[in-house]
């Protein structure tokens, strides 16, 4: 289960369907670059076929209201759980989703989507258990 905010989102047991629809692959698959890149192809082609002006579309530029900062936990995609479309969410994603005021990557993101984008909600969000805070608050280093 996932909660930020006030939206909570949760994974029904026994469905992989995502809020797209699309069915994820099992977590223990393994995946090789040319897989991941002819994945992309036929995504490209099926989005394509459903509305051809997609693409054009998004080339036109972006104006979302919202910067999303989020953990860059793989099992969440922010887009889907919050029913937004590409180009409605501008995000920023690291380990525990850190809000560092000494952090250049997320000053340059902050500072591009309220001043170039004039995004008008900074959404900082959380999942539970989440590995980052737990190795943080245990104190010692990653990797023993």
């Amino acid at each position: 289960m996932y909660a930020f905010g006030r939206l909570l989102w949760r994974a029904r047991a026994g469905s992989r369907r995502t809020v797209a629809g699309c069915r994820p692959p099992p977590v223990d698959a393994d995946h090789d670059l040319e897989e991941i890149l002819a994945n992309n192809k036929r995504w490209v082609a099926a989005t394509n076929a459903a509305d051809p002006t997609f693409f054009p579309k998004l080339a036109e530029g972006q104006s979302p209201q919202f910067l999303y900062v989020g953990c860059s936990d793989s099992r969440l995609v922010p887009n889907d759980m919050l029913g937004l479309g590409l180009g409605n969410l501008f995000v920023h994603r690291n380990v525990a989703n850190l809000v560092v005021a000494s952090d250049l990557n997320f000053l340059s993101v902050l500072t591009y989507a309220v001043e170039h984008l004039d995004v008008k909600h900074v959404l900082v969000t959380g999942h539970y258990d989440c590995g980052g805070v737990r190795a943080a608050m245990k104190n010692r280093g990653l990797g023993h």
